[in-house]
């Protein structure tokens, strides 16, 4: 009775979220001699506000379907750390003194991966 009581919270927790509704707008391609249909190529203009509005309400979504998850995505996130930070301690032990660079991959300001070895 318990399980049945949690599956149903858990049910009802997520149907009272929905999705934003994506409408289609038929766009026809005519190449290689073939025509195809993109119903949703209105999505790739940046600047028209519609996508814009569209793209805050699915982001919105997201969060709100994701919010029970925040402990795990932490967790997660600190643990990929700690694997990451020794991972990049055993490249730099493996180098050679001279002659070798660690190219990192920078991402928002930080650098956070390996990408290669350099040696000169």
């Amino acid at each position: 009775m318990l399980l049945s009581a949690l599956i149903g919270l858990t049910i009802t927790s997520f149907a009272q979220l929905t999705p934003p509704e994506t409408k289609k707008q038929a766009k026809v391609f005519k190449e290689h001699g073939r025509e195809r249909v993109d119903n949703y190529f209105w999505l790739s203009d940046k600047s028209d506000s519609n996508v814009i509005n569209h793209l805050k309400a699915e982001n919105a979504y997201t969060e709100a379907y994701l919010k029970k998850t925040e402990g795990l995505q932490k967790s997660c996130t600190t643990n990929w750390w700690l694997v990451f930070r020794s991972e990049i301690n055993r490249c730099l032990q493996n180098a050679t003194a001279i002659g070798t660079i660690l190219v990192l991959k920078k991402v928002n300001n930080t650098l956070i991966m390996p990408v290669r070895k350099v040696q000169f």
